[in-house]
């Protein structure tokens, strides 16, 4: 009878090891994944920043597309600011 309580003790401290051993692991995943996309969005940040100065600067060389950004009704005119923000409404 001692021998099947050892056993079964045994059998349950081999489980919490290994519950302990998934646990680390997958926060490491977790991590590693965390840490993965949180560099795609700085290099899509990057990208689009850089998208909008491209356009900002083609606009301003431009004569044609500056005398359309500058022309128009004011009341349709969208702020400088609002334009260089992503994902902004008109």
């Amino acid at each position: 009878m001692k021998s099947l309580i050892a056993f079964v003790i045994e059998q349950k401290i081999l489980l919490a090891i290994l519950g302990i051993g998934v646990a680390s692991l997958s926060f490491q995943m977790w991590k590693y994944q965390d840490e993965q996309y949180q560099k795609l969005l700085a290099n899509q940040k990057v990208l689009c920043e850089k998208s909008l100065k491209d356009a900002d600067d083609l606009i301003f060389k431009s004569p044609a597309l500056y005398s359309a950004f500058n022309s128009g009704n004011a009341r349709y005119a969208v702020p400088k600011d609002k334009i260089q923000q992503p994902g902004y409404l008109l």
